[in-house]
């Protein structure tokens, strides 16, 4: 039941994400785009449902395990759309993963600094540094 709950739960934020990307036109912002996806996905409830179910099966190898597989299937999914519409925008593959890495890193970190500190002006202001360092890396990427 556990496990069902957790590949509803991550099937429905892949398909928000899914429906994100499918609206990028070519004058969006992507890297805007992409922080709103990292920080809906990893500052949102669904997340933190995530942690508790995956702490929840901590004493049970086999639902670890597929909460594991699940999410695996389901964000990298994203992570691959997110680094194919960098690379449609100039980037390599390389360069399209440092910043998908960087932006998504930062939002995850954000997520478990939550854990025990609520600072929601600290975190929004590491979330604009986050989108500046990411802004400037991708302008110097597209060169």
């Amino acid at each position: 039941m556990l496990l069902a709950t957790f590949s509803w739960l991550y099937t429905q934020i892949t398909e928000r994400s899914r429906a994100r990307l499918s609206q990028i036109r070519p004058e969006d912002d992507v890297v805007q785009q992409m922080l709103d996806d990292a920080a809906e996905f990893f500052l949102g409830e669904d997340f933190s449902i995530g942690l508790d179910l995956l702490a929840a099966a901590d004493r049970d190898p086999e639902l670890r395990e597929g909460i594991q597989r699940t999410a695996k299937e389901n964000r990298f999914v994203v992570e691959d759309m997110w680094v194919g519409v960098l690379m449609s925008r100039g980037l390599s593959r390389g360069d399209a993963e440092d910043l998908l890495w960087l932006i998504f890193n930062s939002m995850r970190g954000l997520a478990v600094r939550s854990l025990w500190q609520q600072d929601k002006e600290r975190f929004e202001h590491v979330k604009a540094l986050t989108l500046e360092i990411a802004k400037e890396r991708y302008a110097r990427m597209k060169r």
